[in-house]
């Protein structure tokens, strides 16, 4: 019996999205993480929020360190968002994962704003990605002023979501021999005063361990 070559290649298209949804998932994340952390429920946000803000930020060309594509980074808070999931409660997992990927979208992405994200993602991931976003300034001392941290504070999840984000730019700064590792310790003390949770413990143990070793 001869296949129709129209149901052929909807089949051979079905298998290609399935490959290609477990090659993305899994090829870059296991360094981070033991696979048993994931569900399905995970994935689902993961595969679909990751394809989403990838896109975006492909749009404009953005690059991470300039020459990795940007969700190279957004992956890596990610892995740590997975990483450090036992500090959260199972609904909430979901909703750092997908904060996680859209953590730098309102900054970075012209016409991305937090109104658009509430029409995609709904008011809590919205309000994750837009306590996580710097406030207008010159330099970081204006981007992260007062008003941005009280704020940030006042979201518990977008803190968990901050801090997997500067473990990410901090793990990959001290492995690259970057310069920006110094810089980041020096700002590390103020950073740890404004955001300390006693819920966040670990996070901040391995930070303070990263800096010291």
């Amino acid at each position: 019996m001869k296949i129709p070559t129209q149901i052929k290649n909807y089949f051979t298209y079905w298998i290609y999205r399935f490959y290609y949804f477990l090659d993305e998932v899994f090829k870059f994340e296991m360094i981070f993480y033991n696979e048993k952390k994931w569900q399905l429920e995970d994935l689902y946000a993961y595969y679909n929020s990751m394809k989403y803000f990838s896109k975006l930020h492909n749009s404009i060309n953005q690059k991470y360190d300039k020459k990795y594509p940007y969700n190279y980074h957004l992956k890596m808070i990610v892995g740590y968002v997975m990483q450090f999931s036992y500090l959260l409660e199972k609904f909430e997992k979901n909703l750092a994962i997908i904060g996680g990927f859209g953590y730098d979208s309102i900054e970075d992405v012209n016409g991305i704003g937090y109104n658009n994200l509430i029409k995609i993602y709904g008011n809590t991931i919205a309000n994750i990605i837009y306590c996580c976003t710097n406030e207008k300034g010159k330099n970081r001392k204006e981007r992260t002023n007062d008003k941005f941290y009280k704020e940030l504070k006042q979201n518990e999840l977008a803190v968990y979501v901050k801090l997997c984000d500067r473990i990410a730019n901090m793990q990959y700064s001290k492995d690259n021999g970057g310069i920006m590792f110094s810089k980041y310790c020096i700002i590390w003390p103020q950073f740890k005063e404004k955001l300390y949770t006693e819920k966040f413990k670990d996070m901040f143990d391995f930070v303070d361990k990263m800096i010291k070793n």
